[in-house]
Formats: structure tokens, sequence, C-alpha cells
């Protein structure tokens, strides 16, 4: 019995490690958007979806952020920024979605995202 037990003990630390790496990837750019953390835009309390938004911008400029980087480093960087960029959307309309009421009921500070006429940098 005890060769069971420690067969089941890696896939607990599995299961924890992917669950904290789930929770830390949740919802980045709604987190950010509400609070204010990237230094282009002033925090998106009272605007709707903005971390859809800033999703949306992040799309928009990922081909001249790249163009920055080498090409050996933007190998290495897009695929994983790609891969990021399609799990954070759904996560932050879900983050969005729950923050909806206290957009709604608080009156926009600052300008909502533009992310169709995107600066990129």
């Amino acid at each position: 019995m005890r060769s069971d037990r420690k067969r089941t003990r890696p896939w607990k630390a599995v299961r924890t490690a992917a669950l904290c790496v789930a929770v830390s990837l949740t919802a980045c750019n709604s987190l950010i958007a509400h609070t204010g953390l990237d230094p282009e835009f002033e925090a998106q309390v009272g605007n709707l979806y903005p971390g859809v938004r800033l999703n949306l911008e992040s799309w928009s400029c990922f081909p001249s952020v790249m163009a920055e980087y080498k090409p050996v480093v933007a190998a290495f960087l897009a695929p994983l920024t790609i891969a990021l960029l399609i799990v954070d959307l759904p996560l932050s309309a879900a983050g969005d979605t729950l923050l909806l009421p206290i957009d709604l009921a608080v009156e926009a500070s600052a300008p909502p995202i533009d992310w169709k006429s995107a600066s990129c940098g």
C-alpha cells in the first residue's frame, strides 16, 4: 500500500503547480487595465471590458514589438507571447464580466483604451 501512495504524490505536486500557473495567468490584462499597472494607460475602472481592449491592443502592437528584438529572440518570444494572449483573452473577458457591475456603477475617470488606433510605443 505504501508504494501506491508514493506513486500518487508526484501527481499532487504537478496538479498543484499547474493550478498555481493557471491562477497566475488568470485575466492578466483585466487586472492590469483595472488597476492601472500599465504606464501607458490610467486605471480603466468605469470603462466597459478594459482587459479585452488591452488584449486587442496587444495584438495590434505585436508585430512592431517583435520587430524590436533580434530575430533569434523574437523566434523564441513570439510563440510564447501568442499563446499567452490567446489564453488571456477569454480569461480577461470573464474577469471583466465579473467586474462589470463595478464598471457600470462608477463614472469613468479615464478615456477607454482605443485598440484600433494603437500607438504601439
